[in-house]
């Protein structure tokens, strides 16, 4: 198993919302500053931080249904 630095986790979270810029997760690209990303990472590891973005996002993206359909 591969341990990874914070930093190195963070790098590749942001290359993943990137990557996945279209399918909801342009809130981390555009939104996300070094602090929020710190934040959002604190000591999980990697899978556990890419699941949290996945989760996130569609959570924000059932949102933003409701508030469309209303």
């Amino acid at each position: 198993m591969t341990i990874f630095t914070k930093a190195q986790i963070i790098e590749m979270a942001k290359e993943f919302a990137e990557a996945n810029y279209d399918q909801g997760m342009s809130y981390f690209v555009e939104c996300y500053e070094n602090e929020d990303w710190l934040e959002f990472v604190g000591d999980y590891p990697l899978m556990k931080v890419l699941s949290n973005m996945v989760k996130s996002s569609n959570n924000r993206s059932e949102f933003i249904a409701e508030i469309q359909a209303q």
